[in-house]
């Protein structure tokens, strides 16, 4: 029986607890998988820009809170 086959169904909440603990200290141990993928640099630039562009157009926050408190 492979680890994946094994349930935790019978396992009491604080064993279940433990167990997730245990798990998370040896992953985040790992020096490889505590840095972010390649990837995540080209995500977050371009989520930086669309913000940057989102406030360069936006509503002054003042008149936007009164438009949503009229509509509540």
């Amino acid at each position: 029986m492979s680890i994946a086959e094994l349930s935790t169904r019978d396992l009491s909440r604080s064993d279940k607890i433990a167990l997730m603990e245990r798990l998370w200290g040896e992953l985040s141990a790992d020096e490889d998988l505590s840095q972010p993928p390649d990837w995540h640099a080209g995500v977050i630039e371009s989520r930086a820009h669309e913000w940057e562009r989102r406030n360069e157009v936006g509503e002054d926050w003042e008149e936007l809170k009164k438009v949503l408190r009229s509509q509540m």
